[in-house]
């Protein structure tokens, strides 16, 4: 039994390891050099690289291509990309930069250059995928949850965890919904799985610790 239980923490080390490490390597590749402050902003959301599935994820794309792009999110919500977002967290983003007055610096992200509703939701799709607009969306979803959640009372690497955990869980979550939340081990397989799992917002601080310890 005791054998079996250290096998088990050596195997969850070693996915945590290869998680962090697929994380960190897509990162580096894709993004460049980048400050202190823009790698927090994307380990909030770092950990779902690993689950990322070229395959899964082409075909979901086509199907939101088609389906999400005539009839929105009543037809389907899928979570796509390396930091596999869903449109409806791109669209509740975009409507919450609009009407709050200290989040401005990032109207960008809300900017069509049109008004054609089917073309608009086509550009959303391309923009979950590209590096700019992926790190413009954490950005500003991170001074969201500083804004609506004051955070100034944890410390920094809690800062990291409170909002991955946000970012983990989506909107609509209370502060106290989100504290009691954020030590669970349900990544990235769900509350369900009876297997060995992570914490979201653990992975996230361990992928920000690792990346910076290369700037």
């Amino acid at each position: 039994m005791k054998i079996a239980y250290l096998l088990s923490g050596f195997m969850l080390l070693l996915q945590v390891d290869a998680r962090i490490e697929s994380a960190t390597t897509y990162i580096k590749s894709s993004f460049g050099q980048l400050s202190a402050p823009e790698l927090f902003a994307l380990s909030i959301g770092a950990p779902e690289i690993s689950r990322y599935e070229e395959i899964q994820d082409l075909l979901e794309t086509e199907i939101l291509e088609v389906a999400y792009v005539d009839h929105g999110l009543m037809a389907f919500d899928f979570s796509i990309g390396h930091f596999q977002m869903k449109p409806s967290f791109v669209e509740r983003l975009e409507k919450e930069i609009k009407s709050n007055c200290e989040l401005q610096e990032y109207l960008w992200l809300t900017e069509f250059g049109h008004c054609d509703l089917q073309q608009i939701r086509r550009t959303r799709l391309k923009r979950i995928s590209a590096p700019d607009f992926i790190l413009g969306y954490l950005l500003a979803f991170e001074q969201y949850c500083r804004l609506t959640f004051r955070l100034d009372d944890l410390s920094y690497s809690s800062q990291l965890k409170f909002i991955a955990t946000a970012y983990n869980l989506g909107f609509d979550q209370s502060k106290e919904e989100i504290l009691s939340y954020q030590p669970k081990r349900y990544f990235p397989y769900g509350p369900k799985f009876e297997g060995e799992q992570h914490a979201f917002a653990d992975l996230s601080l361990a992928i920000y610790q690792h990346l910076i310890r290369q700037l």
